[in-house]
């Protein structure tokens, strides 16, 4: 992250973009920040004025200070700021306001990103639209996302993602074969409460494999600040479903930790992009599936 800010600023100075607009604030800023860890809060709030006003070497100071922490709205503002010098940061940007719960603008950063060819962008755009999470499903607009996100990738990320075009496009292939549910009643039981698992063959599979699966937990998650200042540490355990479009659904808590804890559990799981789904007699097969996420200081 400091390598990343620090391109920021080197490119802005290699352009001539550091100015002196925002320079009483600035001056400011220093004299608190020379004064000291105490007086920090104040040294940000000017140099949060400074780079308001356009100032690029505030705009690192409150950049390096903010995307370093763990609290994405906190970050949105300086991301906003950044954007204006790196069109990379609109994902950055989709995945802040998405955590926040504002879900139109995460989908407007994450469509300007996708169509500026960025690979995790388009991904994530064609898991929105595969899924209907924040826009009108659209398998056919998501199999082109998805494969936009191979033709721009190589290797093992080409080959995941090549992957996950074929069960994709398997399960479109199935659905078009079969017009019955092959198991109409799992929504019922699960709203009401009964934790009976399907019988399953070839149980879901993250795309990327557990590993990923853990990664994206670990990014997506956000510590509640109530959780935080009560000094919650625990583990959730969620529940949901693999729907048979790799959907995931039904999220909830089986194993409660605190309050804000759980809503944020629940949140992570159910941004998860789709899954390859379960089979049973070579049927897809709709069925839960249990996730940990734990809290530590």
């Amino acid at each position: 992250m400091r390598h990343f800010l620090s391109t920021i600023l080197l490119t802005a100075l290699s352009f001539g973009l550091l100015h002196a607009q925002g320079e009483k604030a600035l001056l400011k800023a220093r004299k608190y920040e020379a004064a000291g860890e105490k007086q920090w809060p104040k040294a940000l709030s000017y140099y949060r004025k400074a780079a308001n006003e356009g100032n690029l070497e505030a705009l690192f100071k409150v950049a390096e200070n903010d995307l370093l922490s763990d609290q994405p709205c906190e970050q949105i503002k300086t991301l906003e700021l950044l954007n204006r010098l790196e069109d990379a940061d609109a994902y950055k940007l989709s995945n802040a306001y998405r955590k926040c719960g504002d879900m139109d603008k995460s989908f407007h950063y994450l469509k300007k990103a996708a169509d500026a060819n960025h690979v995790e962008a388009a991904e994530t755009l064609g898991d929105a639209y595969w899924c209907g999470k924040g826009v009108k499903e659209d398998k056919n607009e998501a199999l082109r996302l998805y494969q936009q996100a191979a033709n721009l990738s190589s290797g093992l990320e080409k080959q995941r993602l090549l992957e996950k075009v074929g069960y994709c496009h398997e399960y479109l292939e199935y659905i078009a074969q079969h017009s019955e549910p092959d198991n109409a009643d799992t929504a019922t039981e699960h709203e009401k409460g009964e934790s009976k698992p399907l019988p399953v063959e070839e149980m879901p599979e993250y795309s990327g494999g557990i590993d990923r699966l853990m990664n994206f937990l670990k990014n997506e998650v956000v510590y509640p600040e109530k959780a935080r200042m009560n000094n919650i540490t625990g583990t959730n355990l969620v529940e949901f479903v693999v729907e048979k479009d790799g959907c995931v659904a039904h999220a909830k808590a089986q194993v409660s930790l605190y309050p804000a804890c759980d809503e944020e559990s629940v949140r992570a799981v159910s941004a998860m992009p789709p899954w390859k789904p379960g089979k049973s007699d070579g049927r897809l097969v709709r069925c839960f599936f249990e996730v940990p996420i734990t809290y530590t200081r």
